[in-house]
């Protein structure tokens, strides 16, 4: 089974080592039975039951005979209280026996933070341990560098070298964990969502110098990672930086998805872990695990609500995405369903014929998925997009999801004009009815790819619409609420659809010139927004997107 685990390249000199398990997530839950050994400081062993309430560091140690682990133990406390703040506990967990402990207490007598050792643990429960934090060396009995900031037995950040040899970056890791912990109350703009929207904005304030904070209910890409593993992305991704051409599904001027992972379609995990690179690059205030309850106007201030706090802002940006709120009951019998935003991975389907519901972008990817693994697949269409050509790609199927039904289209039927009117269930059969009366059937769950609500439900009172459209200004703030701007996905203007990245990252810009001007920092914004204009980062003559391609 240990082979199977997935396995990160590290660096210990000039000789590569191994890294077993995965590196902790953001908010990812410490579990297991584990009792670490007390070395130093304390007679108690290091339980789960430890870790599990405050706010506290965990520092991994490989050799605390060598001057880099020396140094981790002497930097975290000597730091951590001048950054955090506050006083905090730090316990350091080392592969050396116990005894190895009294060199340093008999080197370093002021350190108080308490020691304890793997050394003698039962493999059992050091499995348990190490799952936890994935410092794990293959072959090797000791561990990795690691720093882990964890709160009420949550991780909230991590830091594991690739260059083990060296000291970590305490400073870093404990700046990003204070912001992890410390949520401020109060920010010239609250930014909602750390999606492409929500991190693309922050970059942008951040270049210009402007306060703000984001807000995230999950982890940073959130709706990225819950792609199926087999979706990428539909408009490509090319490194063309150099010569003054941003790879189109970038979301600041300077970065490329495709330099980063050398792939012309990012899956949805590598984008966000893209977008994780980008915040920790920037070191953008993002505390993640915050959910909005509700954002009302008071005078001249926004008040933000969240699960445990209240928040205050001059200006609020929503960019809170769609794709975490699927279209899941568009029509009667949609529970018999399974909507493709709830699908993690495409190889769990086998064995049969599909039905799927939906003949956009979302879904042909379902139908090629399915037939690229030997199903055959019907697609009910409710109009016609095969045969749909523009030249706006809000309004038709990308030329890399034509090429991809072409590549399969042996095995997909798809049926124009059948609009879905209900779904049955009979005799162990899944019926779809469509609204002139033809009917479908399949022995499996119909596949929904009807799309998705959008996130402003929440927050729908602040926004006018007509016609189901948000009514926007020309700077994307909501015609009803001063003040109030969205960003990403759901921005439309009369005809054009902001729905890409390619096309919403070109408002970016417009928002934070805006605000800049109202908050007197137009001389910090000038030079920054002449750059992104320069790199086709700034959209705001919108008379431009009507025109079609000659040929």
């Amino acid at each position: 089974m240990e082979d199977k685990k997935k396995k990160r390249r590290a660096l210990l000199g000039d000789k590569e080592i191994k890294l077993i398990g995965n590196r902790p997530k953001e908010m990812q839950q410490i579990k297991g039975k584990f009792a670490i050994p007390a070395a130093r400081n304390t007679k108690k062993s290091l339980r789960l039951k430890g870790l599990s309430n405050g706010t506290l560091i965990l520092s991994t140690l490989p050799n605390i005979g060598k001057h880099a682990c020396v140094r981790q133990i002497l930097d975290v406390e000597e730091k951590s209280e001048k950054i955090l703040g506050k006083k905090i506990p730090i316990y350091h967990v080392s592969s050396d026996e116990p005894e190895k402990w009294g060199e340093v207490t008999e080197i370093h007598p002021n350190v108080k933070a308490k020691g304890y050792s793997i050394y003698k643990m039962n493999n059992e429960e050091k499995k348990e341990f190490l799952n936890n934090f994935g410092v794990e060396v293959e072959n090797n009995q000791r561990i990795a560098h690691g720093l882990f900031g964890i709160k009420n037995g949550k991780i909230m950040t991590s830091l594991i070298p690739t260059i083990q040899m060296g000291n970590p970056d305490v400073n870093r890791f404990l700046k990003k964990f204070q912001s992890k912990i410390e949520q401020r109350n109060h920010a010239d703009i609250i930014i909602v969502g750390a999606g492409a929207a929500g991190i693309g904005m922050g970059v942008l304030l951040q270049k210009i110098g402007i306060d703000f904070i984001i807000l995230e209910k999950k982890s940073i890409g959130e709706s990225f990672k819950k792609w199926p593993k087999e979706m990428q992305f539909i408009s490509p991704s090319f490194t063309g930086n150099f010569f003054g051409m941003p790879d189109l599904n970038a979301i600041t001027p300077e970065t490329s998805p495709a330099y980063n992972f050398l792939t012309e379609h990012p899956s949805g995990k590598q984008y966000a872990k893209y977008l994780k690179g980008v915040a920790n690059y920037y070191e953008l205030p993002i505390f993640t695990g915050v959910e909005v309850k509700s954002i009302t106007k008071k005078k001249e201030n926004f008040l933000i609500k969240t699960k445990d706090n209240e928040l205050h802002s001059k200006f609020v940006i929503w960019a809170g995405g769609e794709y975490q709120y699927p279209n899941d009951n568009p029509f009667p019998g949609a529970q018999y369903c399974i909507h493709n935003s709830k699908i993690n991975n495409w190889s769990k389907f086998y064995n049969g014929e599909y039905l799927v519901i939906g003949a956009y972008e979302s879904g042909i990817d379902a139908a090629y998925q399915l037939a690229k693994k030997g199903m055959k697949v019907v697609v009910l269409d409710s109009g016609n997009e095969m045969t749909n050509v523009q030249s706006d790609s809000s309004y038709s199927l990308s030329p890399f999801t034509r090429e991809r039904y072409l590549e399969q289209k042996a095995s997909i039927k798809i049926v124009p004009n059948a609009k879905v009117k209900e779904i049955q269930q009979k005799n162990g059969k899944f019926i779809a009815v469509t609204e002139d009366g033809r009917t479908f059937k399949t022995k499996t769950k119909p596949i929904l790819a009807t799309g998705f609500k959008s996130s402003l439900s929440l927050i729908g009172e602040l926004f006018s619409r007509e016609q189901g459209v948000v009514q926007l200004t020309e700077n994307d703030e909501s015609k009803k609420t001063k003040g109030l701007f969205l960003a990403g996905p759901q921005v439309r203007h009369k005809d054009a659809i902001f729905c890409f990245i390619y096309k919403f990252r070109q408002r970016f810009a417009v928002i934070a010139e805006n605000i800049a001007k109202r908050l007197g920092k137009t001389n910090n914004a000038k030079k920054i927004i002449e750059e992104y204009k320069n790199q086709n980062f700034y959209l705001k003559d919108l008379s431009c997107c009507g025109d079609d391609c000659p040929c």
